[in-house]
């Protein structure tokens, strides 16, 4: 499968370059975007289904700070997608983006936020400084949370309408809940550490 290589470009915003890399892969029927070390600044991500985002050890993927660069009140954001992955042991930074109509009079975007996605992998990478939840998942099914670190931010994991997760090997340093959310099933959380 189709691998892509991003390299950073200082303090220009990446978003349109991040997002060509993943829709070319996606096109081709799937492949991997691989992140090399340095610092990635971006709006939202939109993710594919088939893409598997790398991020390689040293890499820091960090929001902007205007609310204005974001789509869907996320980061990272998947609808009806399937086979996604994030993976590797970068960072990505929320920079706790200020948004004046958010929840509280002040939170921004969720860090990650799918909505009706199956075959979910999230392995390996920190997040911290989440605007608002850390992982959002709604009316997700099938998805394996391992090794994943949450620092900061507000809830870490927030499921709604789930089922069939697997949690392991974590560790959630929230401002908030560590795990949130109702009407799931099927969770097997085992090994993890939290504050909340």
């Amino acid at each position: 499968k189709k691998e892509v290589v991003l390299k950073p470009a200082g303090s220009t915003l990446m978003t349109e370059v991040i997002q060509q890399a993943i829709d070319k892969c996606a096109f081709e029927g799937g492949g991997t975007v691989r992140f090399t070390e340095g610092t990635y600044h971006s709006g939202t991500i939109q993710l594919k289904s088939k893409v598997t985002l790398h991020l390689d050890n040293g890499v820091l993927i960090q929001g902007s700070d205007k609310y204005s660069d974001y789509r869907n009140d996320a980061f990272f954001y998947g609808k009806e997608l399937s086979d996604i992955s994030i993976t590797g042991e970068g960072i990505i930074d929320g920079v706790d983006c200020y948004n004046s109509k958010g929840e509280e009079g002040f939170r921004g975007p969720h860090c990650i936020r799918l909505i009706s996605c199956k075959n979910i992998l999230l392995n390996g990478f920190t997040i911290k400084n989440s605007a608002n939840w850390a992982i959002n998942c709604r009316y997700c099914s099938g998805a394996n949370v391992i090794n994943v670190t949450i620092l900061g931010g507000h809830d870490g994991l927030h499921t709604r309408f789930c089922d069939h997760f697997t949690v392991k090997g974590c560790d959630f340093r929230t401002g908030d809940d560590a795990f949130a959310g109702n009407d799931n099933r099927d969770f097997n959380i085992s090994n993890c550490t939290i504050n909340t």
